[in-house]
């Protein structure tokens, strides 16, 4: 008989103290007026946990209170860490942890690019460039000579850094019969004389594929447009599938001179 006296003493302590506190204090995590039932109640967490809001006072929020210009300076001013000594919970200038002039590493930038390849129209033969997702392919109906060119996408400068050429790599799958005899890099400055980056009129035999790269000897500031250049020699009809063209491009002050 005591045993069930005391269950039934522990059962009516629950109850008082059950209608003593309200529920929303219960189930709320951060403020006794924001119960799990608000709708907003895993907004205000969130700012609760970042740092951005400490509430009203009193363990209260008071989600329906009208907000004052100069707490909304507070909020403001918690949420991106706009006075000194405060730590960000968002802010432009950072993503994860990293500078926004972290987002650049330093140094050479490798950029890739398919085309397109231009033919330069010589009146002496049929050439054509056909285009797909994975190659494109440089064509000629007879044997002869023919030139293509390829305009390099040149990054310039990005922020404070200014860029030259350093190398090109073409990689290919071609006919037996397709040879380079004349190779280069220009770079076209409206009114004046191409510059010669490289200007390379040693034949190189083209195997069915293959890769070769390109070198500027000194990579300078680039002031126009960047042309990579291939003449070819076809002993007869044939085509050289172009199925990548790699371009290293390096941080420089240097003039061409």
């Amino acid at each position: 008989m005591p045993a069930r006296r005391s269950r039934l003493a522990a059962v009516l302590t629950l109850a008082a103290t059950l209608v003593a506190l309200p529920l929303g204090a219960l189930a709320s995590h951060d403020f006794a007026d924001v119960p799990d039932s608000n709708i907003y109640h895993a907004d205000i967490s969130a700012l609760a946990a970042s740092g951005v809001t400490t509430g009203c006072g009193g363990g209260n929020f008071c989600p329906s209170a009208f907000v004052t210009r100069e707490q909304m300076a507070a909020f403001m001013n918690r949420l991106g860490a706009l006075a000194a000594g405060k730590t960000p919970v968002v802010n432009a200038t950072k993503l994860d942890g990293l500078d926004s002039t972290d987002f650049m590493p330093s140094g050479d930038i490798v950029t890739t690019q398919l085309g397109p390849w231009l033919t330069t129209n010589d009146a002496s033969m049929d050439i054509t460039v056909d285009r797909t997702y994975e190659y494109e392919q440089l064509n000629a109906a007879s044997n002869g000579l023919a030139t293509f060119q390829l305009e390099l996408a040149a990054p310039l400068a990005i922020g404070s850094a200014t860029y030259g050429i350093k190398s090109v790599e073409v990689c290919w799958d071609a006919s037996a019969n397709v040879s380079i005899t004349e190779s280069g890099v220009e770079e076209l400055i409206p009114g004046q004389v191409n510059r010669h980056l490289v200007n390379d009129g040693s034949t190189i035999g083209v195997s069915l594929s293959g890769c070769h790269t390109w070198t500027v000897a000194t990579p300078t500031l680039i002031e126009g447009s960047i042309v990579f250049y291939l003449r070819l020699s076809f002993s007869s009809s044939g085509t050289l599938q172009v199925v990548g063209t790699t371009v290293t491009w390096t941080p420089t002050a240097t003039l061409y001179s």
